[in-house]
């Protein structure tokens, strides 16, 4: 089963580093409203903190989805076919994690993939540079 990025909201610095990395990778652009990635930042008690997908079992995003652009792979990573998705954000309503979001620029719903298939790993990981962000320890 997949497993989701760890997040150590204490550590987060609020640079969003993961947010422009993922874009950049995701895109070719630094557009954080682009990325997997989504860095809340809470003014008024001064705490920033990281979103990801949680890699649910049952993800209530895939469900809600109705093109069957989000999808959940044979490993139950959580995928999207962004030519698939018309922007009708049922997604993003449905996810209570607020984990998906939109990107209104390119009309559709964005969401972490854990840089699927890429050997390296996801990029937020690698370029956080407080360690907020870490790959969970296997079994």
């Amino acid at each position: 089963m997949a497993k989701p990025i760890r997040v150590i909201a204490e550590k987060c610095i609020g640079c969003e580093s993961c947010a422009l990395a993922c874009s950049m990778f995701k895109t070719g652009t630094i557009r954080p409203k682009a990325a997997g990635v989504v860095v809340h930042i809470d003014q008024f008690n001064k705490v920033e903190k990281p979103v990801l997908c949680r890699q649910c079992k049952q993800p209530k995003c895939v469900e809600a989805c109705l093109t069957g652009s989000l999808y959940q792979d044979a490993d139950g990573v959580v995928l999207s076919d962004k030519n698939k998705c018309t922007g009708c954000w049922a997604c993003v309503e449905a996810c209570p994690f607020d984990a998906v979001h939109r990107d209104t620029i390119r009309n559709i719903a964005v969401k972490c993939d854990l840089c699927y298939g890429h050997e390296a790993g996801p990029r937020c990981v690698t370029i956080c540079p407080v360690q907020a962000l870490t790959l969970p320890v296997t079994d």
